[in-house]
């Protein structure tokens, strides 16, 4: 109960304080500008009355357009400021947004140079490896080489896996073909026939032997 009412004495103090402040404001107001105020035009109005009545007419009388223009110009003002701004922003965002195309225009026209060259450069270093190959090792063996190669090159995953096997070595092929000194396997097969000899036991060796077999009859002889 005692708080309440220091509560309510301390708002009844505040208040009177800010009474007394706003009493001392207006009564300086009063005595510097509101009377001596009065006292011009009280003054004006018996020396010049004419004057003094026109100007007080044409003040009353312009209050509203004044009032009417200030209104009017805080209105343009703060719309072309919106205006100006949302422009600005508009404008802005258009030039951002014709620049990036350009920019992806640029880009993939870039990626395809980027990838005819590189295709070039490819081309022109396989070409020059198959002639290096070709020139070393022959024809035949400098294009297993150059093919070995380039598989390795640019399939090189494909080649290292286990489905496809090492690649340690020339292939099988190419040992036969290396062993047989270059010749097939039907001249490798004459060859090897020619000049063989066929161990026949019971054959008559007076019967004509076969081209290139010479015919050797085994007789048993008793014990």
């Amino acid at each position: 109960m005692g708080a309440t009412y220091n509560s309510a004495e301390d708002l009844q103090s505040y208040f009177e304080k800010s009474a007394a402040i706003v009493r001392r404001v207006v009564d300086r107001a009063e005595i510097a500008y509101v009377r001596p105020g009065i006292k011009n035009v009280a003054e004006s109005f018996e020396k010049r009355p004419l004057l003094s009545s026109f100007v007080a007419v044409f003040v009353f009388l312009s209050f509203l357009p004044v009032i009417s223009f200030v209104g009017f110009s805080l209105f343009v003002i703060g719309t072309f400021t919106f205006l100006g701004l949302a422009g600005a922003f508009a404008a802005s965002t258009v030039v951002v947004l014709v620049s990036g195309l350009v920019l992806a225009c640029t880009l993939a026209f870039l990626l395809l140079i980027a990838f005819f060259l590189s295709s070039a450069l490819l081309v022109g270093f396989l070409t020059t490896r198959l002639l290096l190959l070709v020139r070393t090792d022959g024809p035949r063996t400098g294009v297993t080489e150059w093919t070995k190669e380039t598989k390795t090159r640019l399939y090189r995953g494909d080649i290292d896996s286990p489905s496809h096997g090492p690649s340690n070595g020339p292939s099988n092929e190419t040992e036969e073909y290396v062993n047989s000194g270059g010749k097939s396997d039907d001249e490798v097969q004459s060859e090897g026939s020619v000049g063989s000899t066929v161990i026949v036991d019971g054959v008559d060796a007076n019967a004509a032997p076969e081209k290139g077999q010479s015919v050797v009859s085994l007789k048993s002889e008793p014990e």
